[in-house]
């Protein structure tokens, strides 16, 4: 059934004003800590907590007061991040002032002693107070940087009088380096402790521990550089009724959290993971860094039951592994969580059985809940504008306990908006034979705006009864069940306050369901004689101690072309260095300077506040390249990565050292990541040399104390690969950059610009607009100069055949132009046309519009566009996606396995074209790819067998060939395409006779 309907409900994503949140400028930003207890996180800066009365310390970065309700409190400063307020006993909410806000604080003698007795500066005097500790005894750790510690505590508290371990305030011990904190006891609490760019072992490992507790501890950019599957913290076996809560992680390089589950000894059990925050992790390589992992091995050990409890926490653009938590074991449950902006991720329940997966709000992430194993329950979940599906009941592989399909389990009262399927299982293939059986899908509200809202034809004796659909555009229902409703239900509100307003169809209208007594929020359902379809019971009295959740975060932005002011050095690839000081052999490739075994130097002294960008190629494995920044007293930092070990084989690292050559922190070398050359995992095995095509791209960042290395190779976006803050060291421009190799290696591409961050000003309007006719049928716009082009500014096209239009809604042609040029393949022949151009930063301010006028020739090459809207057919998972924020409309296979060996027997899509002439002609895709294991479709041409095109890596829309030279009759055409790898997006498809045609192109 195709349900088109004329009042289309608006997308919640655009409609939803969240504000945009810079990941450099709040790379250490953090929740607040204390010495309070944290009931509950707002924002970073508001919480609600809980004090026996008097003194309490509160941590913020730049924290200038405090708030409790409408007062303001006195307020005392220890440190530049730090201070005291007086409170009475009791729960209050406060809010943490800084120097950004109207009102200062007040100062006044609180009191600032901080410690009486015993303070542990080193391990060894940890070691002794630890031996010596007993129930209600405070291990106190003194402020400052530790690094390399390496302690155990064994002994053990009782439940009225815990150990504790705690900074001599919070979050002012900061460990570093190889440190672990082991804890082996029982009833003991490690408060406030912050670790940086710890490992690569598990830094807090609690191992047969019982009854102890983690929290307001901090994670920044631990892990280990060369394996994304190890844990950052780690609960072992035979570890009890322990909980991690309000920690905030960042920045992991693996696993944040892991309960480890093997088949010998007792698995642990009752093990509680509750309002921590994960945030800004990104992707390191192709598996690995799941956030929350609970348990290792489904197919030996999934039958085990943890019986883990994992709620309230918020995942806030923390995708690095696709699995935004990983559940590997049985009976657990995943409640009240938060989930936002994870793209390319989704909860998965991967193994076991019998797991709850309720009132869990999924908004803007790569896809809903992915569901593996039997007897699960997914109830009360609000997911919305999720990338691919908001439910996927996952088909069984053929090996049976691999992955094992959802058989038996519950879909009710879930409210899904705006993804491509809202429910959908895929058809058994010979790799996945076993299709879900006995599922209940039940009482559900299902809206969207392209593809199926109910994609379970391959489901077996399912109970498909009583959902609310309401398609748009091109959404097809699918199979709709039994007592369907197809109905507006009316959604009121936005974000995690999306629900149906009381005249909705949805009110009173579902099925009663035994397994479900409560709504979303833990009201109970019924309120009246039926319980309302979808995740929320309209008017049901509120429980007593209800389920609040933190609100939607603002969408990440990772942007550094914001930060590139003036340039100081722009190294032109067509002449050699100039302005070095050379010691060792140098010479010219191309563009490329290539060194061997030489060092640079750069005579021109820069500011401490600077951007670098270059581009490097090692020649061997064994090649090592340094770049370094430092000031007239030496101090500064150094980045050196390259090396082989002891088979030959890269070492893929990026090491920080300062300015005494002392190593900080290892990050990983995300474009020859060290699992790639281990065999192993896949059987992967990487090249023997460095590939002559694959280049380093790196970007750093010197911002006073903070540094920021992004490295953005082939085949992956960039991501942020070491971000250091320094403590104690002070850099002072000016300062001397150099280059050092040993062995050969090739650089390129240097530029130096002063640090000059704009993103909170209107961008300048584009500057030498051009437009050229190419014929009849084209014609082609260009803009920009190099300092306008490294902001990354994004264009806004507009077109009108009258002279002085006001550029409106309806003379847009292209929303969304990245780059300094775009082709206009819609004109007339002999026709005037005029454009007016603006320019958009990534906040969203735009410029003042610049215009250009051109009149379209006669003859020429011919080029014939069509758009995904165009398309003749699209048969499910192919779907076409549209209003997009900035994007156009594409199609693509959301939620589909992979077919890379052949064609799939399902979902196609179709063009179909006439031309005129005979000829030689290119077909070109416009596609986004923007890593290797999303760029590939199947493609066939006037129904000729189907072959495999690559479109090649595309961060940002591009035009990528998908043939060449292909000889082409006047008359009509078809062009189809199937999934090759699902993610894979193409929106336009252009054939063309211009063969010099190109998009670099002159």
């Amino acid at each position: 059934m195709l349900c088109v309907v004329a009042l289309l409900l608006p997308m919640h994503r655009a409609a939803a004003d969240y504000g945009v949140r810079d990941v450099i400028n709040s790379a250490w930003d953090h929740p607040l800590v204390t010495d309070a207890e944290v009931v509950r996180y707002i924002t970073n800066r508001r919480a609600v907590l809980e004090t026996d009365g008097g003194r309490v310390l509160i941590r913020y970065p730049g924290i200038t007061g405090v708030r409790a309700g409408d007062e303001q409190l006195p307020t005392a400063a220890a440190d530049g991040d730090l201070v005291a307020v007086q409170l009475a006993a009791g729960t209050h909410e406060i809010e943490v002032l800084t120097d950004r806000d109207e009102h200062r604080s007040m100062t006044t003698d609180l009191g600032l002693e901080l410690t009486a007795g015993p303070v542990a500066d080193s391990p060894e005097r940890f070691a002794e107070l630890a031996e010596a500790a007993g129930p209600g005894d405070e291990i106190v750790i003194a402020d400052g940087i530790h690094r390399d510690w390496r302690v155990t505590i064994a002994v053990s508290g009782s439940t009225e009088a815990p150990i504790i371990i705690r900074s001599q305030t919070p979050g002012g011990a900061i460990f570093q380096g190889n440190s672990r904190f082991g804890v082996t006891g029982s009833h003991i609490v490690l408060r406030g402790l912050r670790f940086e760019h710890c490992g690569p072992g598990i830094t807090v490992h609690l191992e047969g521990a019982n009854d102890c507790r983690v929290t307001q501890c901090q994670f920044f950019h631990c892990g280990n550089p060369r394996s994304t599957f190890g844990h950052i913290l780690r609960v072992d076996m035979d570890s009890h009724r322990n909980r991690v809560d309000h920690c905030y992680f960042t920045g992991s390089k693996s696993m944040s959290v892991g309960q480890r589950i093997t088949g010998d000894p007792e698995v642990g059990t009752d093990n509680r993971y509750d309002h921590n925050i994960f945030r800004d992790i990104f992707r390191y390589w192709i598996n690995g860094q799941e956030n929350i992992q609970l348990g290792q091995n489904q197919r030996d050990f999934g039958g085990q039951e943890p019986r883990a409890l994992v709620e309230r926490n918020l995942f806030d653009h923390a995708w690095a592994d696709s699995e935004i938590i990983s559940s590997k074991s049985s009976r657990n449950i995943v409640r009240h969580n938060v989930a936002a902006h994870c793209k390319r991720a989704a909860f998965v329940l991967r193994g076991g059985d019998h797991a709850r997966f309720e009132g869990n709000v999924v908004y803007n992430c790569g896809g809903g809940v992915r569901v593996l194993g039997t007897g699960h329950e997914i109830v009360n979940n609000l997911l919305v504008d999720n990338h691919t599906y908001g439910v996927h009941l996952g088909t069984g592989t053929a090996e049976g306990n691999m992955q094992v399909a959802a058989d038996d389990t519950l879909v009710a009262f879930n409210t899904i908006v705006g993804s491509p399927q809202g429910v959908h299982s895929m058809p058994p293939t010979e790799a996945r034979p076993h299709v879900p059986q006995r599922c209940r899908i039940l009482n559900n509200l299902i809206v969207g705006s392209g593809g199926r809202l109910m994609d379970t034809d391959s489901l077996e004796q399912e109970e498909t009864r009583r959902n609310l659909f309401w398609g748009q555009g091109s959404a097809e229902i699918g199979r709709e069940g039994e007592d369907a409703i197809i109905e507006d239900p009316l959604l009121s509100g936005d974000g995690i306050f999306l629900r149906p307003s009381e005249s909705s169809p949805a009110i009173a209208s579902g099925l009663p369901v035994p397994e479900v007594t409560h709504d979303r929020l833990g009201r109970p359902r019924p309120r009246g004689d039926a319980p309302d379809i979808g995740a929320e019971e309209l008017g049901a009295p509120e429980p007593e101690t209800p389920v609040i959740l933190p609100p939607i975060p603002p969408e990440p932005l990772l942007e550094p072309g914001l930060y590139r002011g003036e340039s100081l050095h722009l190294q032109d690839g067509e002449n050699p260095p100039t302005g070095w000081s050379v010691a060792g052999e140098t010479s010219r490739d191309g563009e490329a300077t290539v060194l061997e075994d030489a060092a640079i130097q750069l005579d021109v002294e820069i500011p401490d506040d600077v951007v670098v960008r270059w581009r490097y190629q090692p020649q061997t494995w064994a090649t090592v390249a340094t770049l370094a920044v430092k000031d007239a007293e030496g101090e500064g930092w150094s980045l050196t990565w390259g090396g082989a070990d002891d088979e030959g084989r890269p070492l893929s690292g990026v090491d920080l050292r300062d300015g005494s050559d002392d190593l900080l922190a290892t990050g990983a070398d995300v474009v020859y990541y060290y699992r790639d050359f281990r065999p192993g995992y896949g059987g992967m095995r990487g090249p023997e040399e460095p590939l002559e095509n694959r280049w380093y791209d790196f970007t750093l960042l010197l911002r006073g104390d903070e540094l920021y290395l992004l490295l953005g190779p082939e085949g992956r976006e960039a991501v942020p690969v070491m971000v250091w803050k320094s403590h104690e060291v002070s850099v002072n421009g000016p300062l001397t950059l150099s280059l050092a190799q040993e062995g050969i290696g090739r650089w390129r591409g240097l530029e130096i610009h002063a640090l000059d961050y704009t993103g909170d000003q209107s961008p300048p309007a584009p500057p030498n607009l051009t437009a050229q006719q190419h014929g009849g049928s084209r014609v082609e716009l260009t803009w920009g100069e190099p300092a306008y082009d490294a902001r990354g500014y994004i264009q806004e096209v507009h077109r009108s055949t009258e002279a002085g239009f006001t550029p409106a809604a309806e003379t847009v042609v292209a929303s969304a132009v990245r780059g300094s040029r775009w082709d206009d393949f819609s004109v007339e022949p002999q026709s005037q046309y005029y454009y007016a151009v603006r320019a958009r930063n990534a906040f969203g301010l735009t410029s003042e519009f610049t215009s250009v006028e051109t009149g379209s020739g006669e003859g020429g090459a011919s080029y014939l566009k069509l758009e995904a809207s165009d398309l003749e057919t699209v048969e499910p998972p192919m779907v076409l996606a549209s209003d997009v924020r900035d994007e156009p409309d594409f199609i693509w296979a959301p939620g589909a396995d992979f077919s890379q060996q052949n064609p799939p027997d399902d979902g196609i899509a179709r063009f179909h074209f006439t031309i005129d002439e005979t000829g030689a002609y290119h077909i070109w895709g416009l596609v986004l790819a923007p890593d290797m294991a999303t760029d590939s479709f199947w493609v066939a041409f006037n129904g000729e067998h189907f072959r495999d095109w690559h479109t090649g890596i595309h961060q940002q829309w591009g035009w990528s060939r998908i043939a060449g030279e292909v000889q082409l009759e006047a008359g009509a055409h078809m062009v189809s395409f199937k999934h090759r790898e699902p993610g894979t997006k193409l929106a336009a498809i252009l054939i063309t006779n211009d063969l010099a045609w190109g998009p670099e192109a002159p």
